[in-house]
């Protein structure tokens, strides 16, 4: 018992969610495209073009599934390729906190959406 105690407590952090992550059923309020590219499609080594560009929108928290937000409202950028320009309503998502001067004006960025 003691053997798989310790085992737990050691392979504990390889399951938790990452603490500088948190997922929330949120509305996602599209405010602009930033224009800052994401994403980048090369062809070769120097024929690249900008695949993506990051989105800005306002997200209203309705369930904190993993983690704590204490704000029910807050900016978020993501950048996905063919992503709509469009709000996106009950959306599950995963965030991932930016550090407060990181030229988006957002808290975080969608790092998945379910």
């Amino acid at each position: 018992m003691k053997n798989l105690l310790i085992f737990t407590f050691l392979l504990l952090p390889c399951f938790v969610f990452a603490a500088n992550e948190i997922k929330v059923q949120a509305d996602l309020e599209f405010l602009l495209d930033t224009e800052k590219e994401s994403g980048k499609l090369c062809f070769g080594e120097t024929d690249c073009s900008t695949w993506s560009t990051f989105y800005l929108f306002n997200a209203k928290v309705k369930k904190v599934i993993v983690g704590t937000e204490p704000n029910a409202s807050f900016k978020v950028i993501y950048g996905r390729h063919a992503l709509l320009k469009q709000d996106l309503n009950g959306a599950v998502i995963t965030l991932r906190e930016l550090e407060k001067n990181n030229g988006f004006g957002a808290k975080y960025q969608v790092v998945n959406i379910e």
